[in-house]
């Protein structure tokens, strides 16, 4: 119902909010609804009004959340427990479905998914989802996943037996920490597996350098976190 010409408030008493195409939409209708209640009107209390402003307060926050390109709560918790307990975080992240994910959070999940399966020794047996996360980490290069989800190509590759391609992928993960420190970890892990797989095909000479750094990044490492 929406108050006659000349009145300062448009009143709301029964609305559905319908799911629109992007968040930032439904956001915008939240707000626009909040802020009608808050608006001045000589016939309505202050205190009433007050009621909305921690709605408010709320919508902004998890906007400027959802704008700021993090991970969601429940897939930053996931990611905590994947290197130790990979076996449940591959339970954890198959439990989760598309509804309530952002386009970023659904293709990260899913590089949690591949990366918790490969933790947890589970053999790749197909590149269909992989492919799928690489297509859209190429398209957000900025992205501090898209060198795990190259060094995830490698993985499934070489778990596909298909060493070419993964040694490019692991190449091509290497070439994204020219000039950036991202995750040493990492780092280290895709020298260790270019070496393994250089090895695996016989290329020893080619292997030692991989290998060489792996040690040496492993000791930085450990006098990093104080195991040395």
């Amino acid at each position: 119902m929406c108050a006659a010409p000349g009145h300062n408030i448009v009143e709301w008493n029964y609305f559905v909010i319908l799911q629109s195409e992007t968040w930032s939409g439904t956001y915008g209708i939240c707000m626009a609804l909040c802020l009608a209640r808050v608006s001045p009107d000589k016939n309505r209390q202050p205190m009433r009004n007050l009621i909305y402003l921690p709605v408010l307060l709320i919508l902004t926050s998890v906007f400027l959340w959802r704008c700021s390109g993090k991970d969601s709560p429940v897939l930053t918790r996931i990611t905590s427990m994947v290197s130790d307990s990979p076996k449940v975080a591959l339970a954890a992240v198959g439990e989760l479905g598309d509804s309530g994910l952002s386009e970023s959070d659904r293709h990260y999940r899913d590089l949690l998914l591949i990366k918790a399966r490969d933790k947890a020794y589970v053999t790749h047996t197909s590149d269909s989802l992989i492919l799928d996360c690489l297509g859209y980490y190429d398209k957000h290069k900025g992205s501090r996943h898209y060198p795990e989800a190259l060094y995830y190509g490698g993985r499934v590759y070489s778990d596909l037996g298909d060493y070419p391609t993964a040694l490019r992928y692991f190449q091509a993960a290497l070439d994204e920490f020219d000039g950036h420190e991202y995750d040493l970890e990492l780092k280290s892990r895709i020298l260790s597996q270019t070496g393994r797989l250089l090895n695996t095909l016989r290329i020893h000479r080619q292997a030692v350098p991989y290998l060489r750094e792996t040690l040496g990044l492993d000791s930085v490492l450990k006098d990093t976190f104080g195991l040395a």
